[in-house]
C-alpha cells in the first residue's frame, strides 16, 4: 500500500502543475489515480502527505547510515541537516549541540 500512496501523491503533484505523468503510466491508470485522490478528504490527503514525508525522511536517514557506517547517531543527524538544509545550518546546529554538552 505504501508504494501506491507514493505513486498517487507524486502523480497528483505533477498533474496539478500541468506536468505529464510518468511515461510508464497508462493514461487510463493515470485517470484512476487522479480520481482516487480527488475523492480523498482534505484530512486524508494531509495524512498521506505526512506519511510520505516520514517515509522519505526515514529512507534518507537509513541511506546515510549505510553510506557512513563509521559515524555515530549524532554525526549522522548533522549530516542529514547538511544535506537537506545546508552546511551553514548544520554548522550552527553542531555548535549549539557542542555548547549544550559543555
Amino acid at each position: 500500500m505504501r508504494g501506491l500512496r507514493s505513486i498517487l501523491v507524486y502523480d497528483v503533484a505533477r498533474s496539478a502543475r500541468g506536468v505529464t505523468m510518468q511515461t510508464d503510466t497508462h493514461p487510463t491508470a493515470e485517470q484512476v489515480q487522479l480520481e482516487l485522490l480527488r475523492r480523498f478528504s482534505p484530512g486524508k490527503r494531509a495524512r498521506l502527505a505526512l506519511s510520505l514525508s516520514d517515509l522519505v525522511i526515514s529512507s534518507s536517514r537509513q541511506a546515510l547510515r549505510l553510506a557512513y557506517p563509521e559515524l555515530d547517531e549524532s554525526s549522522l543527524k548533522i549530516r542529514f541537516v547538511a544535506l537537506n538544509y545546508g552546511e551553514d545550518l548544520a554548522k550552527r546546529v553542531r555548535l549549539h549541540l557542542e555548547r549544550r554538552q559543555a
